[in-house]
């Protein structure tokens, strides 16, 4: 499955450009993700939800996806949510890796593939 970053904040999505997905995959299982750069299930990819802000232009930079499983309905959710209201420059699904010391640089993903891995307990 293919996921995007998402537009500006208060922009109208794209057609065609899914920034949220809703699965059921039934009740009680075990839930697992895996989260790539292209297809063919190529590059790993960071999607934990993050922040910066550049005080030098007072723009932000933010990515990751929002993952949960409600195991009484059975529903996967995966969402490329805002995690600030407005004021965002960029939105990405995805970081390749955060730079030296752990600071957050400019190279987010807009598109991440991903798997959702189900099991019975």
């Amino acid at each position: 499955m293919k996921i995007q970053g998402g537009q500006l904040y208060e922009q109208i999505g794209i057609p065609g450009e899914t920034s949220r997905w809703e699965f059921f995959v039934g009740r009680n299982k075990i839930i697992s993700y895996e989260f790539y750069t292209g297809v063919g299930r190529k590059g790993s990819v960071n999607t934990d939800p993050w922040t910066i802000y550049y005080s030098h232009n007072g723009s932000n930079e933010e990515g990751g996806l929002l993952k949960s499983y409600d195991p009484t309905n059975g529903f996967v959710i995966i969402d490329a949510m805002w995690l600030r209201n407005g004021h965002t420059s960029r939105r990405y699904a995805a970081i390749v890796t955060p730079a030296a010391g752990g600071k957050i640089d400019a190279d987010g993903i807009h598109t991440v593939y991903f798997d959702i891995r189900v099991v019975e307990p």
